[in-house]
């Protein structure tokens, strides 16, 4: 039999900036990558980004771990639906309406294009709030760059924008032998 596993802790979750800080400037030097983008740009959205982890995608968490999102089929007249566990809609919103959604973005489609070693900083504090919510947007991040790099001009047009926005998201489908 298996084992029990432990709940997720309610307690805060609480960023070390300053280390991160440290390992971006110091460590990584992410603000040597790009010209466009020095500690003075990179700092206050590593601050940012901690604060919306600590606030929005960590509150919660343990109750998501015990409802999950559920798929609802819909009945006659009704409509189906995906329901997530309190705060992860909200979470989700946020995380767009923050431009967090465009830090990876390139230019020419209306990005930050940040560089990309400040993103894995920004990956490291997104998932220590929610990994699921840190993998939901990492397989957008993914799915946009596909498109970029093979896509149509229908796909950049239409559907990149709808991606970087949060009207659209990157999905895994995997297929099982079994």
């Amino acid at each position: 039999s298996a084992e029990p596993v432990e709940p997720l802790s309610d307690a805060p979750l609480k960023v070390d900036v300053r280390s991160l800080e440290f390992d971006a400037f110091h460590v990584y030097k992410v603000d040597r990558l790009d010209p466009a983008w020095n500690r003075e740009k990179l700092a206050p959205l590593l601050r940012k980004v901690a604060t919306y982890a600590e606030s929005s995608l960590n509150r919660g968490k343990r109750t998501a771990e015990e409802i999950h999102c559920r798929f609802l089929p819909g009945e006659e007249n009704e409509q189906q639906a995906v329901v997530t566990p309190p705060g992860l809609k909200e979470a989700f919103q946020e995380y767009y309406r923050s431009g967090f959604g465009r830090f990876f973005v390139p230019r020419r489609f209306g990005g930050l294009e940040v560089p990309h070693g400040f993103l894995d900083l920004v990956s490291e504090i997104v998932n220590a709030g929610s990994v699921t919510m840190g993998t939901a947007f990492e397989l957008t991040q993914g799915a946009s760059l596909i498109l970029q790099n093979f896509g149509n001009e229908w796909m950049k047009d239409v559907l990149i924008p709808g991606l970087y926005d949060g009207r659209f998201q990157g999905t895994m489908c995997l297929t099982e032998p079994q």
